[in-house]
């Protein structure tokens, strides 16, 4: 899973950085870099500290939807990574997130066939407006 999001973020770039500062291949902002880790910011683009602040993020938002009575697909945890956890909870993702978690869904489904592609059909969300 966080192997496609570094590809459909950066292409796997470590060393990218974002219109709006964030950084690394994750393109963490510093907001959600702080929030899971007291390194410097920098270190983002140091692909091992990258990937291990990546994997608590992920844990972050995993136990995020659990707690709100979501079940952590493949697709909502994607649309959580680009949109923002409460987005998700509140069913206002916009359709660039949506596309973002799609995309995510359809890399995974490549490098681990066991996922299957249905998972990137979450109604709630579909029906949601773009905002």
């Amino acid at each position: 899973f966080l192997h496609a999001i570094a590809e459909v973020e950066t292409g796997g770039n470590a060393r990218a950085i974002g219109r709006k500062g964030e950084r690394g291949m994750f393109q963490c902002t510093r907001t959600t870099w702080r929030l899971q880790s007291q390194r410097a910011f920098a270190d983002a683009h140091i692909p091992s500290v990258s990937f291990e602040i990546a994997a608590r993020h992920y844990d972050w938002l995993y136990d995020g939807l659990l707690r709100n009575g979501r079940q952590p697909t493949p697709y909502l945890m994607a649309a959580a990574w680009n949109a923002g956890l409460g987005r998700v909870v509140n069913g206002q993702l916009p359709r660039s997130s949506r596309e973002y978690a799609t995309r995510v869904v359809n890399i995974v489904s490549v490098t681990k066939p066991s996922i299957p592609v249905a998972i990137a059909v979450e109604p709630a969300i579909l029906i949601a407006s773009d905002r």
